[in-house]
């Protein structure tokens, strides 16, 4: 990462010092404070994949769950949960002391299990055929007729994963494709 070159006042994310930048990405102050985030980051991963193993191992022919069960399936905090109950917008059956069943027809029917969808899906559906120069653009020719810069260009290739073909001394990528993400040229 290249250095600064000027002095940058920053604020340290993890314990709140201030400290001067190193770097243009410097967010921590000291290695230290870079190795607290990092393990309080894998932790919260950790938390994220047992919730979501518990939830998965809640069969779906069962007639009630439990409150923290219902916070692992649908992603609900457990106020929400006891307010709807207290509201009567959810049935639910209290066996005892911390024991209160919710009936899981009226969660599924309150909140729809929605497939996750994974944040770096492409969202373009990439050719496996040999690019046809009539139906390409060059890379130079982007930034001109989107107002792009070449670099949001490059970037764009890279993260959609998007086909380029270098036919002589251009390279080429499907019209179609980058039309799809940045719309019609201008």
């Amino acid at each position: 990462m290249p250095a600064a070159k000027y002095n940058i006042e920053r604020t340290c994310a993890c314990c709140g010092a201030s400290f001067k930048a190193k770097t243009i990405d410097s967010v921590y102050c000291s290695k230290a404070c870079s190795n607290k985030a990092y393990k309080l980051r894998m932790k919260e991963k950790k938390e994220e994949e047992e919730k979501r193993h518990r939830s998965e191992a809640i069969s779906e022919n069962r007639l009630f769950v439990s409150v923290s069960e219902a916070v692992d399936m649908f992603g609900i905090s457990k106020d929400t949960i006891r307010r709807l109950i207290k509201k009567g917008r959810l049935s639910a059956t209290n066996l005892g002391e911390r024991l209160t069943r919710i009936s899981l027809a009226s969660l599924q029917a309150m909140f729809p299990k929605e497939e996750q969808k994974n944040r770096n899906t492409n969202p373009v559906q990439t050719p496996n055929e040999r690019l046809n120069p009539e139906e390409c653009y060059t890379i130079g020719e982007i930034p001109e007729k989107f107002g792009v810069s070449s670099k949001t260009v490059y970037d764009m290739i890279r993260r959609y994963g998007i086909p380029k073909q270098q036919i002589g001394k251009y390279v080429y990528v499907s019209k179609k494709l980058i039309e799809n993400i940045l719309g019609s040229p201008k």
